[in-house]
């Protein structure tokens, strides 16, 4: 077997192959002789019938198999020899005729990245803004996760007035040209103030009123696409005010053993807060480290990696608020090249520095998505280990996150403090 390679393009790669004809001659023989021991033909015991007529009968059938066996058999040995690393499928663009006793030509195509060496991924220095909290921060923090235990209170005092974030429950009573309005009139409503569940922007009625207040309010809206005008008689029944929980013993009780005390919850708050910012400077560490292996390897890419990256993206990602088809597909297509190139660097600098994942990254993840899921580590490994999908992404995530540990503990990472936002010096055109 003769192979030739031939590099068109960055991208291209073809082997020409030529398959002696009596290699050709014997791989039929072959076929017809394992068509002739099954083969069943009136007036013949099996295994018996005469070879022309299993070539007359089974001719084509012999011939689409020998020739399948041996492009698959000549590509891969073309494949093998020459180290032709390719993405998609090999297409034969041309065959020869199949004929015993002549050479079987076969010319295939390989879309191919581009050969290079990878440069400059070691002691890349980079600047990145620091990011740290203020006790401002810490506190807002604090207030958010007290807030998200608001309770309610009872009124008892007619003299405190509703303000936005009181609960009330009211009666309304509703008139829309004179007539009663069924659907809308209320015996017993209760209301947030301020999330206008009864009719966008009536909720502001109720706003300094107190308890057994009545009012009469007219009010536009919209019923059945038309605009409205309404008479909506409202009484007061019952006021509750939002209470915000104190930060004591009891309101850290109320989460079993997970804080020892009001110290522990707070450090604990803290410590995400700073984990958060933490894992924002490693992220934009990472980026502007894949942005400067972009730039310092340069290499062409197959289109259809690009385009097969391109397909998935748009199952995934959202347009933008005012973007359009042109200006999204630009945006998914700018997207998709990056994580195509990074891959390609990425993967090119596993195999450099025979970086691996090991049982101990798996257990390692598996104790911190126990935390994060409060199950048992080991319940979460026996999940994964049934499902091939849920482990090859688990693995492909622990790669990449040691590939970038990697290349982070090998830069020079710059912090610099955070900028002001300014106008000053921008032009008249910027400002607007």
């Amino acid at each position: 077997m003769e192979i030739q390679l031939e590099v068109p393009t960055a991208t291209k790669k073809v082997v020409n192959v030529s398959i002696p004809s009596d290699t050709v001659s014997e791989a039929l023989s072959k076929e017809y002789q394992k068509i002739r021991k099954k083969a069943s033909v009136k007036g013949f015991r099996k295994g018996k019938v005469p070879l022309h007529i299993i070539k007359s009968m089974y001719g084509d059938s012999a011939k689409y198999e020998v020739l399948n066996k041996l492009i698959n058999d000549s590509l891969s040995k073309a494949i093998s020899d020459n180290n032709i690393q390719y993405v998609g499928d090999p297409v034969v663009k041309d065959v020869s005729d199949l004929k015993e006793g002549e050479e079987l030509k076969i010319t295939a195509e390989f879309d191919c990245i581009e050969e290079f060496e990878i440069k400059d991924y070691k002691g890349l220095e980079i600047e990145v803004e620091k990011i740290e909290a203020t006790e401002e921060m810490y506190d807002n923090a604090i207030r958010n996760v007290l807030e998200r235990f608001t309770y309610f209170e009872d009124v008892e005092d007619e003299n405190i007035p509703i303000e936005k974030g009181f609960q009330v429950v009211a009666e309304i009573e509703a008139f829309v040209n004179g007539e009663k309005d069924e659907a809308l009139s209320k015996d017993e409503i209760i209301l947030t103030i301020g999330n206008d569940y009864y009719l966008p922007g009536f909720d502001d009625y109720f706003i300094g009123l107190t308890k057994n207040d009545e009012t009469e309010v007219n009010h536009t809206f919209t019923k059945d696409n038309e605009t409205v005008e309404g008479t909506f008689k409202i009484k007061i029944k019952w006021i509750k005010k939002p209470v915000v929980p104190e930060l004591d013993e009891d309101f850290v009780a109320q989460f079993g053993e997970e804080y020892k005390d009001v110290e522990d919850f707070k450090n604990k708050i803290k410590d995400e807060i700073n984990e958060n910012f933490k894992m924002q400077m490693r992220d934009k560490s990472i980026e502007q480290i894949l942005e400067k292996l972009r730039e310092d390897n340069k290499f062409e890419i197959p289109q259809i990696l690009i385009e097969k990256q391109i397909e998935f993206n748009k199952k995934n990602m959202q347009k933008l608020p005012d973007e359009d088809d042109e200006a999204f597909n630009k945006r998914v297509a700018e997207y998709s090249e990056k994580q195509v190139r990074n891959s390609i660097l990425l993967d090119k600098i596993e195999k450099l520095e025979n970086i691996k994942v090991e049982q101990a990254d798996f257990d390692k993840e598996f104790e911190k998505l126990a935390k994060q899921f409060r199950a048992e580590p080991q319940m979460l490994k026996e999940f994964y280990m049934k499902n091939n999908e849920h482990m090859q992404q688990l693995y492909s995530k622990l790669l990449t996150d040691k590939t970038f540990d990697f290349l982070l503990d090998n830069a020079k990472i710059n912090y610099i403090e955070k900028k002001e936002e300014s106008v000053e010096g921008s032009s008249e055109e910027e400002i607007k």
